[in-house]
C-alpha cells in the first residue's frame, strides 16, 4: 500500500545515471533557490525600511533563545532516513522512526515552553514562535522519508511556494502596521503553507504511530549520535553567536549584525540545495574515491563563485546597503563588508561537512566545529572592551574561513597519507 511518503523518483540515479541526476536536480534546486532568494531580498528591502534594527535584533534574540533548547534536545532523527541503506529501510524501521519523530516534536515543544517560562521572554509573539518551531522541526524530520527518493521537483515547489507566501504575508502585515509581529508571523505562515502543500501531494507519512521502547530509543540515539552532536555544535553555535552579540551590542547592534549576516549568506542560500542537500545525498550513494573527486569538482567551482561574491561584498557594501535599505541602516554597510569572509567560507565549510558526514569522517568534522567555537570565543575576548557589530563581523569572517580551511587541510592530509 502506498502511503505517499516514498515516491518513485523519475529522475533518480538508477534511471538517469548519477551524473545526469545531479545536474538535473541541481539545476532545479538552484532555480528554486534563486526564486526564494529574490523573494526574500525584495521582502527585506521593504521590511528594513519599515522596521528599525532593534526590531530585527529583538526577534533574532527570541528566536535564538528558544531555538537553542530545541537544537540541544533534537537528535536529528531525519538523518537516519537519508543515510539508511536499502536493506535497512524496512517497514518496521520506517514505522519506528516516524513514531520517534512525533514523540521528539512533542518533547521539544514542552521543553521550549518550559524554557520560555523560566527565562521570562517578554514578547507576546514568542508563544506562536515556539509552536511554529516545533511544527517546522517535525516537518523537516518527516520530509526526509520523501526526500530519500530524490523527488526534488516536488520539494522545490513546496519550499518555494511556502517561502514566497511567507515573505508576501510579512510584507502585507508590515504595510498594514503590524510592526515587529510581521517577523514572527512570517515564520508561522511559511510552516503552515508548507504543511498544507505536503499534505496535498501525500508527502506526509500516514503510517500508524506507536510507542517507542527505551531499547529502541537507545538504538536510534546511538545511530544519530554523530549527526546529533554535529547539529548541537552547528545549530548551537549560530544561536550562541546571536546571544553573544546581544550581550555585547544590545538589540540595535544585534539587528545590524543579523541582517548583515543574512545578506552575507544570500550566496549560500542560492547554493545550499546543491552544496548541502543534493551533494550530501550523492556522497552517501557513491564510493569513497568517487565521492572525493565529486567533492573536488564541486568545491573548485564553488570557490570561484564565492570569491567573486566576497570581493563584491567587501568593495561595495558601504555604498549599496544605505542606498537599498535607507539611511537608518547605514551602519550595516561596514558590518556587511566585514563579513566578506562569511560569504567565502560558509558554503565551503558546509560542502565539506556534507562529505564528512556521508563518509564517516566524524573526528575531522568535530575538529572543524571546535575551531569555530575557539575562534569565536577568542575573537569576542579581543573585542569585548570595544565591541561593535562590525568588529564581530570580522570575527565571524575569521570563523568561516579558518574552520573551512581546517576541514580542507584535514582531508588533504588524510588523502596524502593513504
Amino acid at each position: 500500500m502506498n502511503h505517499g511518503a516514498e515516491p518513485s523518483s523519475d529522475n533518480g540515479p538508477a534511471e538517469l545515471g548519477l551524473g545526469r541526476a545531479f545536474l538535473r536536480n541541481g539545476a532545479l534546486l538552484m532555480g528554486s533557490s534563486l526564486v526564494q532568494s529574490l523573494a526574500g531580498f525584495a521582502s527585506q528591502l521593504i521590511l528594513m525600511r519599515l522596521l528599525v534594527p532593534a526590531d530585527f535584533g529583538g526577534f533574532a534574540l527570541a528566536l535564538a533563545s528558544v531555538g537553542l533548547v530545541q537544537v540541544i534536545f533534537s537528535p536529528c532523527l531525519g538523518t537516519l532516513a537519508i543515510l539508511a541503506r536499502d536493506d535497512e529501510y524496512t517497514e518496521d524501521f520506517r514505522y519506528r522512526l516516524n513514531s520517534a519523530m512525533a514523540i521528539e516534536a512533542v518533547f521539544s515543544l514542552v521543553l521550549m515552553l518550559i524554557w520560555q517560562a523560566m527565562v521570562g521572554i517578554s514578547s507576546l509573539w514568542v508563544f506562536p514562535l515556539i509552536l511554529t518551531l516545533a511544527l517546522g522541526h517535525w516537518l523537516n524530520s518527516v520530509t526526509t522519508f520523501f526526500e530519500r527518493g530524490m523527488p526534488y521537483r516536488h520539494l522545490t515547489a513546496i519550499e518555494t511556494g511556502s517561502q514566497v507566501t511567507g515573505h508576501a504575508a510579512a510584507l502585507l502585515l508590515a504595510l498594514a502596521g503590524a510592526g515587529v509581529a510581521s517577523l514572527y508571523l512570517r515564520e508561522a505562515v511559511v510552516v503552515v503553507v508548507r504543511l498544507a502543500m505536503m499534505l496535498r501531494i501525500g508527502a506526509i507519512p500516514r503510517w500508524p504511530l506507536r510507542w517507542v521502547s527505551l531499547a529502541e530509543w537507545r538504538g536510534l540515539l546511538t545511530a544519530t549520535r554523530v549527526p546529533w552532536l554535529d547539529g548541537i555544535v552547528d545549530g548551537g553555535f549560530q544561536r550562541l553567536v546571536t546571544l553573544a552579540v546581544g550581550m555585547l551590542c544590545g538589540t540595535h547592534g544585534t539587528g545590524l549584525f543579523v541582517q548583515a549576516q543574512r545578506l552575507a549568506l544570500v550566496p549560500h542560500q542560492l547554493l545550499s540545495p546543491v552544496v548541502v542537500r543534493l551533494a550530501g545525498n550523492v556522497f552517501c550513494r557513491v564510493g569513497g574515491h568517487d565521492a572525493f573527486h565529486t567533492l573536488v569538482r564541486i568545491g573548485g567551482l564553488l570557490f570561484l563563485l564565492l570569491a567573486g561574491a566576497a570581493a563584491g561584498a567587501w568593495t561595495f557594501a558601504d555604498v549599496v546597503i544605505p542606498w537599498l535599505f535607507g539611511a537608518g541602516w547605514r551602519e550595516a554597510g561596514p558590518v556587511m563588508a566585514a563579513m566578506a569572509g562569511v560569504v567565502l567560507g560558509y558554503s565551503m565549510f558546509e560542502l565539506v561537512r556534507a562529505y564528512c558526514l556521508a563518509q564517516r569522517q566524524n573526528a575531522l568534522l568535530l575538529t572543524g566545529r571546535a575551531m569555530q567555537y575557539v575562534i569565536f570565543g577568542l575573537g569576542c575576548l579581543l573585542v569585548a572592551g570595544d565591541a561593535s557589530a562590525a568588529r564581530l563581523g570580522i570575527v565571524m569572517s575569521a570563523v568561516a574561513v579558518l574552520s573551512a580551511t581546517t576541514l580542507i587541510t584535514g582531508l588533504a592530509i588524510r588523502r596524502s597519507v593513504r
